[in-house]
């Protein structure tokens, strides 16, 4: 990434947080951490990757992740607002699965370890 889709990238993480944690009151996003923004080289979109807290069940997250998938236009026209883009970049919501991901190879490695 070039340093303007890592500024970008960085602002748009910031907001989105911001927005979460102050505009949303939606229950099922309350415990929503945004854990990397990635922009593509055009800056027409940007992944954004989330997940929430440990312990979080299936049916949690799912509702979460639909959450999200609709709030695009909201989180879009605060970003408009805020960043003062001539054009705010699509968002894509993907859940992060590398807590899960790090949580099993702890507990591998704990396995094979006598």
């Amino acid at each position: 990434m070039n340093l303007r889709q890592k500024r970008l990238a960085r602002e748009i993480k910031e907001h989105i947080l911001r927005l979460l944690h102050a505009e949303i009151r939606d229950p099922r996003l309350a415990d929503v951490q945004v854990t990397a923004v990635i922009m593509s080289p055009d800056l027409s979109w940007a992944k954004v990757y989330w997940m929430l807290g440990e312990g979080a069940v299936a049916d949690a997250v799912r509702a979460a992740g639909e959450r999200l998938g609709k709030s695009e236009g909201f989180f879009k026209m605060h970003l408009a607002r805020a960043l003062r883009l001539r054009r705010v970049p699509r968002l894509r919501f993907y859940y992060d699965h590398s807590l899960a991901r790090g949580q099993k190879i702890q507990e591998l490695l704990t396995a094979a370890l006598p």
